[in-house]
C-alpha cells in the first residue's frame, strides 16, 4: 500500500486541493475512538466540504457530506495529529487522520487525486 504523509504545514492546502478534486464524489467515513470501538458514520455519501478551521486553542478539519437537496452531516477531526493519504493496489484510496478525538478514515474511489 502506498502512502503519503502530509504535514501539518500542508493541511490547509491539502484540504482545499482534495475537496476540489472529490467535491461531489461518494466517501464512506469510519471513526475508531480511544477505546478501539469502530463506528461507521456514513457509507457512500458525496463530499460536499472539506476545510480546516483554526483557532488560538484547536485545529479541526471539518468534513461535510451530503447530497444538495438534503442536510449536511458534518464531521469534526479535532486536533489533528497525523494526516494520510494511502492507495491500495486494487486502486482503492483512503484519508487516514489520528487525531485528539481517535482515528477517522475516509474511503474514497475518486481518480482524480493520486498520491
Amino acid at each position: 500500500m502506498l502512502t503519503k504523509e502530509i504535514r501539518d504545514t500542508e493541511w490547509t492546502l491539502f484540504c482545499q486541493r482534495f475537496m476540489e478534486a472529490n467535491q461531489g464524489s461518494l466517501v464512506s467515513v469510519e471513526q475508531t475512538d480511544h477505546l478501539g470501538k469502530t463506528t461507521e458514520l456514513v457509507r457512500e455519501r458525496p463530499l460536499r466540504v472539506m476545510r480546516l478551521e483554526k483557532d488560538a486553542c484547536t485545529d479541526t478539519i471539518i468534513i461535510e457530506l451530503g447530497g444538495e437537496e438534503e442536510r449536511a452531516l458534518q464531521i469534526r477531526v479535532i486536533d489533528p495529529i497525523y494526516v494520510r493519504v494511502k492507495q491500495g493496489n486494487d486502486g482503492r484510496k483512503l484519508l487516514h487522520m489520528e487525531a485528539e478525538n481517535g482515528i477517522t478514515l475516509l474511503h474514497f474511489h475518486s481518480g482524480k487525486f493520486s498520491l
